[in-house]
């Protein structure tokens, strides 16, 4: 984003400085460039902070779904090598009483 702002402040179009840096797709590069040539920059630009929170939240909601049983099954593999740590110890100190 930095080389695009540099890029507009040097005087040129929003939609080619974000269309040569790859930040938006190409709907989203068709849409700002006819935002710019109408002059409802601000609109167009609103709606789509909005789609892209979207698509983050999509996104995040799904990692965090894969994530969760990851999660549970490792913590299950940790307790679990403790209990037979745990366990081989006893046993073997049992087996040293006799």
């Amino acid at each position: 984003l930095g080389r695009a702002a540099s890029a507009v402040r040097q005087g040129r179009r929003l939609s080619e400085a974000l269309a040569t840096e790859g930040i938006l797709q190409p709907m989203g590069q068709k849409l700002l460039k006819t935002a710019e040539e109408s002059g409802r920059l601000e609109p167009l630009s609103r709606y789509i902070a909005e789609r892209f929170e979207q698509i983050l939240a999509t996104r995040m909601q799904r990692f965090v779904t894969l994530l969760e049983p990851l999660l549970v099954i490792g913590l299950g593999g940790m307790v679990g090598g403790i209990v037979i740590a745990i366990l081989t110890a006893v046993l073997s100190v049992n087996e040293l009483a006799f």
